[in-house]
């Protein structure tokens, strides 16, 4: 009713197939997922950063301004934790953050510095649980999303509605 008729995707912590299952049961007519694919084999991470993938748990993220100026969920590194650090400066407004750092931080990425990889990734990097092509993900997150909304009498195809 809100929407005024128009489509709602829901967005932000959908990384399981129960996710898009409790946002389709109350009523949106699509998702928006972003982590889960973070190490699909298509996305191509990194090796380093696909251990850090891997390994991150829902704590491994936080919410930093270092890279671009404006908010971003990422994973933790070393970067973050020294823009967070007493005494640090305050990043830029964007998109000046990223005009002084963006060089940088792509030769960080270019040469795997370890300790200061990162990328920006939700509290759903818990449900990663190895590298998958997209289509294997697609296919458990639809499966799983399907067989929640049948166990509550709801017709995914509906957005919602049974």
């Amino acid at each position: 009713e809100a929407a005024g008729g128009r489509p709602v995707l829901a967005a932000g912590g959908v990384a399981t197939g129960r996710h898009i299952a409790a946002a389709m049961a109350l009523g949106a007519d699509g998702v928006w997922v972003g982590t889960a694919f973070l190490a699909s084999v298509e996305a191509a991470p990194s090796p380093v950063l696909l251990e850090k993938l891997l390994a991150a748990d829902a704590t491994d993220t936080v919410v930093s301004r270092s890279v671009s100026g404006k908010p971003l969920r990422m994973l933790r590194s070393a970067w973050s934790d020294e823009w967070s650090a007493a005494g640090a400066p305050e990043p830029l407004k964007m998109p000046h953050q990223d005009i002084l750092i963006g060089d940088l931080l792509g030769q960080v990425m270019r040469h795997e510095v370890a300790p200061l990889v990162h990328e920006g990734a939700g509290q759903g990097v818990v449900y990663l649980a190895g590298q998958q092509t997209v289509a294997e993900i697609m296919d458990g997150l639809v499966s799983e999303a399907e067989g929640v909304l049948a166990g509550l009498g709801t017709d995914s195809s509906q957005g919602g509605q049974t």
